[in-house]
Order: structure tokens, then sequence, then C-alpha cells
């Protein structure tokens, strides 16, 4: 056998009743090396400029959004994470490097990102993805509130523009995943939700955490239209026991309208006995993550790649 030559073998059982490996074929390489390279893939130019269209050198650019490689430099899945109101994404970039997920990029994004941003808060306090506050008389707005519901949307379409334009570049559907806090957090639910709601292609999963919808719409019983929303994307919804922005009623109400409108239990709740409005934290909460983006997170077997079967 060369050295580009793999046996293929199965097991048998021989004429004395003891099982044996016998060779049934073998994998050849088509000649063709492939470099480190070519596993890695680079964001598109028209995703750099949707991102960040004012850029004109390369701090500009990572002041509105990080990207990085897949530690194992094949870029396989990929990971969105936004952040909470007035914060930055370069905590979440550091925490996607930690996290340092199989055969997957991170993209962190600032809420400042797309140009004008999305929400400029006032008193030089950063940004958000959308409006949540009257910041004359510092009320929060109802989830009804018309300034409220319309910056929502925007925020909505806008990272939906974002996530078909990655997939016109080559990214699948079922390989992009989520992961928001807090009012990043809502966004991500509500991007969710408008996709099963426009039969748009499910991702890969979402992670939400101290955050989900704030609006909800009643849900037509139509039978036949929810058997086809089956093909949604599933999320892991965390809430906390103290937590009083995002409080356990809010969490498991978003939960059940999410899941009203799948038609089944796409998402998946996990409460924290004593947990404040505030991030992941502990072995216990990393755990959850991982079990969840265990089970979604597609692996290539790039040792395999460029060989054919041969008899």
């Amino acid at each position: 056998m060369s050295e580009d030559e793999i046996h293929l073998q199965s097991k048998d059982v021989d004429e004395n009743g003891k099982e044996v490996w016998k060779k049934v074929g073998s994998l050849q390489s088509t000649g063709t090396t492939t470099s480190e390279s070519a596993f890695k893939k680079d964001l598109s130019i028209g995703i750099k400029s949707m991102l960040s269209p004012n850029a004109r050198i390369k701090a500009h650019r990572r002041a509105n959004y990080l990207y990085r490689h897949s530690s194992d430099k094949v870029d396989t899945n990929l990971l969105i994470l936004f952040h909470g109101a007035g914060d930055s994404h370069v905590p979440y970039h550091d925490l996607a490097k930690k996290m340092n997920l199989p055969q997957t990029a991170t993209l962190s994004i600032h809420s400042s990102a797309f140009g004008e941003g999305f929400v400029k808060l006032p008193f030089d306090l950063g940004y958000t993805w959308f409006n949540q506050m009257n910041y004359s008389n510092g009320e929060k707005l109802s989830s009804k509130d018309h300034e409220l519901t319309l910056s929502l949307q925007n925020a909505v379409v806008k990272i939906n523009l974002l996530i078909d334009t990655l997939i016109n570049d080559g990214w699948l559907a079922e390989r992009i995943f989520l992961f928001g806090f807090s009012a990043g957090a809502c966004l991500v639910m509500h991007i969710c939700e408008h996709r099963l709601k426009h039969d748009e292609l499910a991702l890969g999963g979402a992670i939400c955490v101290a955050g989900g919808l704030i609006q909800y719409d009643d849900v037509v019983n139509q039978t036949d239209h929810v058997q086809k929303q089956k093909d949604c994307t599933k999320l892991l919804v965390f809430g906390g026991t103290h937590d009083e922005t995002f409080d356990v009623g809010a969490a498991e109400t978003s939960v059940r309208e999410y899941n009203k409108c799948a038609g089944f239990s796409a998402a998946e709740l996990v409460i924290r006995k004593g947990k404040k409005h505030e991030m992941i934290s502990g072995e216990s909460d990393v755990r959850e993550v991982m079990r969840f983006l265990g089970q979604k997170l597609v692996r290539r077997t790039i040792q395999m790649e460029g060989y054919c079967e041969i008899k």
C-alpha cells in the first residue's frame, strides 16, 4: 500500500465463528494537496463594507467588529456575538476565544457598526441595538411603544441582511450560530422569531443570556402553517431568579411564545438560582453552553478529504 492509500475494512465472521476484519476496499489520495489556508474563510469585501462602511484603516473596522478564524484553522461554523446596551464587542471577542469552539470562526459586532450605528446612548454611554428607554425622562418604554418597535425592527432587518449576505457568501445557514447578552439577547431571539415567521432558513442555533422576546404577537391557530415551521432555529435561554431586568416570568414567556410559534419545543430554558442580570459564569453555565453547541456544531473530517474509494 502506498503512503497515499488507506484501507477500508469491515468486521466479518470466519468459518470458525470468530470475528475478523476483512478488506472491502481502500481510499486513495486524488493527488491534490490542500493548503492550510484552504479551510479558512475570510469575510468578503461586501460584509466588511456593510459592517464598517466608513472605515479607512484597519483600526476603524476593529472598532465596529472583530473577526477571528477558528483556532484549528478550519472555519466550518460561524458564531456571531452581540453585546448588551452600552457595552463593547471586545469582551465577547475574548469570550469566544476562551470558548475555543472546534472549527468555529467568530464575529463580534459592536452596535456602532453599519455606518451610523444602531442606537447611540446619551451622555457618551456608548451604543445599543434598539431603544428601550425614554432618555429625556429615564422611563422604560412599553413593549408596544412606537419608538421601541421601530428601532427593534430596524435592528432585526439589518442583522438579517447581514446573515443572508453571509449565506450568499458561502456560509451554510445551519452552520451559523448567534450569541447575545441582555439587549443583544433580545435582538438575537427576535431575529430567530422573524426568520421562523417568515419561513427563512433556520440557523444552527442561538444562545440568549438574560434577554429574550419583549414583544409578543398573537399566534393564530393555523395547524397547516405551524406544521411547516418545524425547521426553525433552536434556542437556549438563560434566566436568573434575581434578575430584575429580565425576570423569570419574562424568560418563561419568551420561551413559551417562541415554542408556540414553532409548534414544538424549539427553545429550552435554564434558570439559575440567585443569578442577577449578568453573563454566564461558572462551570455549570459553561457546561450548558457546550452541551447545546456540541449537539449542533458541524465538524468536517479534513483528514479524509481528498481521498476517493477504490476497489
